[in-house]
C-alpha cells in the first residue's frame, strides 16, 4: 500500500470513529463536535486523493473556529458535559490516532520534494495536531467543569492559528 492510499486509509478510519462518537451521545454540541471532526477527515481525504492524481490543493476549514463557539456557548450556558468514564477512553483513543496521523503528515513532508506538496501535508499536519488539541480540551472541560474557564490555559487552540488565516477569532 503506498502513502497515498495509506492516507486516505487512515481518514476513513478517523470519518467512521468521530461519527461512531457522534452517533453514540444524545448531546447535541457533543454530536456537532464529532460531526465537525468527521468532516475534517472527508475534506482530508479529498485533499490527499487529489494530491494522488497531481492536483496539489488545499482547503481551509472553519471547524477550530467552531469548535471555541461551541465550548464558550457551553461554558455562558453554565452547562457541563455529563459523560461517562468509558467515553473519555474512547476520546484518549482518538488522541492517540490525531498523532499518528500528524506523524505520518510530518514524515511524508521531510520527504517529499514537492514544495506545494509539503506545504499541504504540514497543514494536514498541523490540523491533526489541532484536532488532538480539541479533544484533549474536551476531556479537561468534562473533568474539571465550570472551574475549567478559570484556568489561563482557557483554549490550547490560539496558538496554532499561524497555520490558517480562516481561523483567527
Amino acid at each position: 500500500m503506498d502513502a497515498y492510499e495509506f492516507a486516505k486509509k487512515m481518514e476513513i478510519d478517523g470519518e467512521k470513529y468521530y461519527r461512531k462518537l457522534a452517533s453514540e451521545h444524545n448531546d447535541q454540541q457533543l454530536k456537532s463536535l464529532f460531526n465537525m471532526l468527521a468532516d475534517d477527515e472527508v475534506r482530508h481525504y479529498e485533499i490527499i486523493e487529489n494530491m494522488q492524481s497531481n492536483e496539489v490543493r488545499y482547503s481551509d476549514t472553519d471547524t477550530f473556529k467552531n469548535v471555541k463557539n461551541l465550548f464558550r456557548k457551553r461554558l455562558d450556558e453554565g452547562k457541563g458535559f455529563d459523560i461517562e468514564v468509558d467515553n473519555l477512553e474512547a476520546y484518549k483513543e482518538a488522541v492517540d490516532i490525531e498523532v499518528k496521523s500528524a506523524q505520518f503528515y510530518h514524515e511524508h513532508a521531510k520527504k517529499t520534494e514537492d514544495e506545494a506538496e509539503k506545504h499541504v501535508l504540514e497543514k494536514l499536519a498541523s490540523e491533526e495536531e489541532r484536532h488532538k488539541v480539541i479533544l484533549e480540551n474536551l476531556m479537561e472541560f468534562i473533568e474539571k467543569g465550570k472551574t475549567w474557564v478559570e484556568s489561563p490555559e482557557f483554549s490550547h487552540l490560539e496558538e496554532y492559528d499561524e497555520f490558517t488565516q480562516r481561523d483567527n477569532y
